[in-house]
């Protein structure tokens, strides 16, 4: 009975030094661990900022932790990226808004932005043909009119004409007339 005493108590005591072993571990990990995440709890709140459309915003780099550190440095590039890519779109926006349509979108546009860029250029080439179109119909309406002008003076000319040969000839029959008398 005395080993199965002693075997309880060398298991009792191996489950208590577990548990004190484990605990401190934990306080350990934790006091190690903790100074890692606060980087990463202040970047989740900074991204928030991102999202709300405040693009000024430069996450500082961690010197701590290198994957902290790139992970910095991939969201200031990501910032400068998407930057860019509103100042080219607010650029074309602004110079379709001032009826100027001679530029072109020559940024590179990476990804899924492709799409904004592929529209951008669309939205200028349909309106540059929309307009050439108009031209081409006004300079037609202008031919048209010239020829409508010259062909009413022309008619006016011929009537003015007629008009005289009828009173010439009127004239002539009142002399005609005037001497039979």
């Amino acid at each position: 009975a005395w080993i199965v005493y002693t075997a309880i108590i060398i298991i009792g005591f191996a489950i208590l030094s577990g548990i004190f072993i484990g605990m401190f571990t934990n306080k350990r990990m934790e006091k190690e661990l903790n100074p890692l995440f606060v980087p990463l709890e202040g970047m989740a709140r900074d991204v928030s900022k991102i999202s709300e459309g405040e693009l000024d915003y430069e996450f500082d780099v961690d010197k701590q932790s290198e994957e902290v550190n790139t992970l910095s440095v991939e969201l200031n590039q990501a910032i400068q990226s998407i930057k860019g890519y509103i100042y080219e779109i607010t650029n074309a926006v602004t110079l379709i808004s001032e009826k100027n349509l001679n530029f072109s979108v020559d940024a590179e546009f990476a990804g899924d932005y492709q799409a904004i860029k592929d529209a951008l250029v669309k939205i200028v080439d349909v309106l540059n043909e929309s307009f050439a179109q108009m031209r081409s119909q006004a300079a037609t309406v202008l031919q048209f009119s010239k020829e409508l002008s010259d062909t009413s003076e022309a008619v006016a000319e011929a009537a003015s004409a007629q008009s005289a040969d009828v009173i010439s000839a009127s004239q002539s029959m009142d002399d005609i007339s005037g001497g039979m008398d």
